[in-house]
């Protein structure tokens, strides 16, 4: 996934680390432990963190908050990254499916809020201006 400059490409794998990489020079900027037990499906940074913040889901069924270091300052646009998850310093678990976790899209016009799909069918809301794990953990829409 590309960040939204085109700069830097954020990617992940079977190692279960995310990558960051620069897309001028296709040099690797940093390797990011997310606490995924699997192989990553989809992931993306989060808006407006000035790439320091990234969620990734996988095969564990887990959709992570990951912070994301490229040795420069991070700042977002206002206070964003002091306010609920985002100020969180490592790897978060948001949300734990029972099933494969498979993509995740951000809303346009709102950074702090995505949706994530997942193998039983759901499409979760997640808020990352919550101040607690339990109450971003997505609320589920099924198709009956």
């Amino acid at each position: 996934t590309y960040n939204d400059e085109g700069t830097h490409i954020l990617s992940g794998s079977d190692d279960t680390q995310l990558r960051v990489w620069c897309t001028q020079t296709l040099r690797l900027l940093a390797v990011v432990e997310t606490g995924h037990h699997r192989n990553i499906f989809c992931a993306k940074f989060v808006p407006n963190t000035n790439n320091s913040r990234a969620v990734s889901c996988g095969a564990d069924g887990e959709i992570r908050l990951s912070c994301v270091d490229l040795g420069s300052k991070a700042g977002g646009e206002g206070d964003l990254l002091d306010s609920g998850l985002l100020s969180a310093q490592g790897p978060t678990l948001l949300h734990d499916t029972s099933t494969l976790a498979l993509k995740l899209a951000f809303l346009p016009d709102c950074p702090t809020a995505f949706l994530g799909t997942s193998q039983d069918g759901c499409l979760r809301l997640y808020d990352l201006r919550q101040q607690s794990v339990s109450s971003a953990s997505g609320d589920a829409f099924t198709r009956k």
